[in-house]
């Protein structure tokens, strides 16, 4: 049976939002404008034991593997909250949103963490955009569920189609 491209996932479609564990209550997660990657790979460490009866496998919780890269725009605020998260050692929310999957109530699939920010490194190159890796470490297990984009967070994301007569 051949796959097709339409049930192939697309790495675009996947999108991180950030928000300062501390401002929950007073804004919205941010998205960062100009993400090209993240990478998030989950291990579990096993230790084998040998009994008198057997070998008794002992497994380890989740370690995570969790980085974004992103080129920098001129007054992100995203970057602004990941740089405050490291410098004074906040706390941070991060949903990883899926834009493919969007269940009835319009809300889509998501999986949330609450992180550290162990590296922030700017990469300022002559030639190029100046460009932003962060690297975090995942405070216990990611939860699964589904998210709400608000129209603001979907527009930074994509522009609507507009139409060409003038707005009321």
């Amino acid at each position: 049976m051949a796959i097709e491209e339409n049930q192939i996932k697309m790495g675009i479609d996947l999108i991180l939002l950030f928000r300062l564990l501390e401002k929950q209550t007073e804004e919205d997660a941010k998205i960062l404008l100009c993400q090209t990657e993240h990478n998030l790979g989950k291990t579990r460490e096993n230790e084998q034991v040998k009994t008198k009866t057997g070998n008794v496998n002992i497994t380890k919780p989740i370690e995570y593997d969790f980085s974004v890269t992103t080129l920098v725009s001129k007054g992100d605020k995203a970057v602004a909250d990941l740089e405050e998260a490291f410098d004074k050692k906040k706390t941070l929310e991060v949903w990883e949103v899926d834009r493919s999957e969007k269940n009835e109530d319009g809300k889509y699939k998501a999986e949330y963490f609450q992180v550290e920010v162990t590296e922030f490194t700017k990469n300022p190159n002559s030639e190029d955009q100046l460009e932003l890796e962060v690297t975090f470490a995942v405070n216990q297990e990611g939860q699964k569920d589904f998210a709400t984009l608000t129209e603001k967070q979907e527009d930074v994301i994509q522009y609507a189609f507009e139409d060409t007569v003038k707005k009321l």
